[in-house]
């Protein structure tokens, strides 16, 4: 289990290192593609075995599923969504990340395009986030029943489809 939680813990933090960069060039964003996907083949277990053959004494480290990689993919591939498709995608997703990265998402989204303000952003994602601003723990969020909807999205949907 020890592998897979440190596993689980470099992928999210790569999320937050990515997620904490305000503004970033197309090149840049395939630049993290290519970080993660690195980082993802070194810590195959096969490539880890092979940086030990010289002590066979070592057990295998068990796979690791892809979900996290998935999880963080999905987030570097959002910045290529125009904005309309990104609030969307964090309506349906807040539950699973955090505020912050939400935030940044949104504000690379509306950046330069001049349609909505620095504010007005930040208080649509807050928005989104307002029934759950107590709760910012992936885990804790995700407990919620598969198909949850609450008031809050409906209304954050109609401050999104204003702008």
């Amino acid at each position: 289990m020890t592998w897979k939680d440190m596993i689980d813990g470099a992928y999210l933090t790569l999320l937050e290192g990515f997620s904490r960069i305000p503004c970033c060039s197309t090149e840049g964003r395939a630049l993290m593609s290519i970080d993660l996907a690195s980082f993802a083949a070194g810590t195959d277990p096969a490539a880890v075995m092979e940086r030990l053959d010289y002590n066979n004494d070592c057990d295998k480290p068990p796979t690791v599923d892809r979900e996290r990689y998935i999880f963080v993919d999905t987030y570097i591939k959002l910045y290529y969504y125009p904005k309309k498709d990104v609030m969307a995608w964090i309506i349906e997703n807040h539950e699973r990340y955090h505020l912050n990265h939400c935030l940044t998402l949104a504000a690379n989204a509306y950046r330069g395009d001049g349609s909505a303000t620095v504010e007005q952003i930040v208080e649509m994602v807050k928005g989104i986030f307002h029934e759950d601003e107590d709760k910012d723990d992936v885990q804790e969020a995700s407990s919620r029943p598969h198909g949850y909807v609450s008031s809050q999205h409906s209304r954050a949907q109609a401050s999104v489809n204003q702008v």
